[in-house]
């Protein structure tokens, strides 16, 4: 689903992040004095810029340009620049490690509800499926269904859950993260 407005098409995942960034550099003051660039940082800087170097050369014009410089922006350097500056202290990192596994622990639930009864979360919720395709055939395995609750796709729950799995296990062997709940 998407809006289609010129420029920038909104999509949910450029509404999360626009708004991420938005909030994070209107609230959090503290965070952006952290954050010191570096040479490291030039290859985004590059992949953000590459939209209008690639346009230009192309001869589509400025316009193309931008709005593909800015929808790379949207996609990679604002995600980026996010996971920079949470990650710019063990403080903010162990938060962030901390709402990854909440957040996974409250997907559970949903998660097996849909591996028992079908993937209808989202359909339900907000009245659309984000599959192409509106049959459950490649949802079926082995007798259970493959939960998708509010992602796009089962993969990328199953990306989340994984990346949640291995950061409580490093937090619970290391000591880094305490115990929740």
């Amino acid at each position: 689903f998407q809006i289609d407005i010129p420029f920038l098409p909104l999509t949910k995942l450029r509404v999360v992040v626009l708004a991420s960034t938005a909030g994070l550099f209107l609230i959090d003051r503290p965070f952006r004095t952290g954050v010191r660039f570096s040479q490291l940082d030039l290859p985004m800087l590059a992949l953000c810029c590459s939209g209008m170097a690639a346009s230009l050369s192309n001869g589509l014009g400025i316009y193309d340009g931008a709005a593909s410089s800015t929808s790379l922006c949207c996609t990679w350097g604002f995600p980026y620049l996010l996971g920079r500056i949470a990650f710019s202290s063990q403080k903010n990192a162990t938060a962030l490690f901390r709402m990854t596994i909440i957040g996974a622990l409250f997907y559970v639930p949903f998660c097996l509800f849909e591996m028992r009864l079908s993937p209808v979360l989202h359909l339900s919720v907000y009245g659309y499926t984000p599959r192409v395709v509106s049959n459950f055939v490649s949802a079926v395995r082995y007798g259970f269904y493959r939960p998708t609750v509010f992602f796009e796709h089962g993969l990328q729950l199953s990306l989340f859950m994984g990346i949640a799995s291995v950061v409580a296990r490093w937090g619970a062997v290391s000591g880094q993260i305490p115990t929740i709940g």
